[in-house]
């Protein structure tokens, strides 16, 4: 197994790359007269996109050239169904990366032009004000719900709600809250200590 001339070619990485063009040329040529392997580390280097990968493996396969890539563990000397399923391993996890990339490059271009990206916040403030509203004259979740669904803006759902006004009913604590409930609990106990003292006198 390998060149038996001793020629290996290791590409540094894309399917644009001129130095990888220039070896795969070499290695058409040489593969004419002698039994050719394309060795490179990471089969990636091959193409930046999945599908510039297969087009090469399709190229060297069809010109009876081998591929190894090293660090993946593929060898196409090997039998089918030891690397195909290597081989589809690795084009998925490239094209989930690929994914990745390019949506983060949208979102990032979406900002730059100051576009809102992600769900749309359903509780407008025109909706928050309404509920604001209703909700300090005492009146019940479902129907501040009912309200804030008939207002124009994007579709909310029940939890969606339901989880604005929980939050808000957090923000609205504040830390001082507590020890005067406190502080007034216990002055209450003193004075019933007191009458409970004095009824016994």
């Amino acid at each position: 197994m390998g060149v038996k001339d001793g020629r290996k070619f290791s590409p540094i990485a894309g399917e644009n790359c001129p130095n990888l063009q220039q070896r795969l040329r070499y290695a058409r040529r040489v593969a004419r007269h002698t039994p050719t392997e394309f060795v490179v580390n990471k089969i990636v280097e091959l193409g930046d996109q999945p599908v510039m990968v297969m087009r090469v493996v399709a190229d060297l396969r069809e010109r009876g050239i081998g591929l190894r890539a090293i660090a993946d563990g593929i060898d196409t000397m090997q039998s089918t169904e030891v690397i195909v399923p290597r081989l589809l391993f690795i084009l998925s996890e490239m094209e989930r990366v690929e994914t990745r990339m390019r949506t983060s490059e949208a979102v990032r271009h979406a900002q730059s032009e100051g576009i809102v990206c992600g769900r749309p916040f359903t509780m407008t403030p025109e909706r928050q004000a309404i509920a604001v509203r209703m909700l300090a004259q005492g009146k019940s979740g479902r129907e501040v719900l009912d309200v804030v669904k008939a207002i124009r803006g994007p579709n909310i759902s029940r939890s969606a709600y339901y989880l604005w006004q929980k939050r808000r009913m957090i923000d609205q604590q504040s830390p001082g809250a507590r020890p005067s409930v406190a502080s007034s609990s216990s002055s209450t106990t003193e004075s019933r200590c007191s009458e409970c003292k004095s009824s016994r006198k």
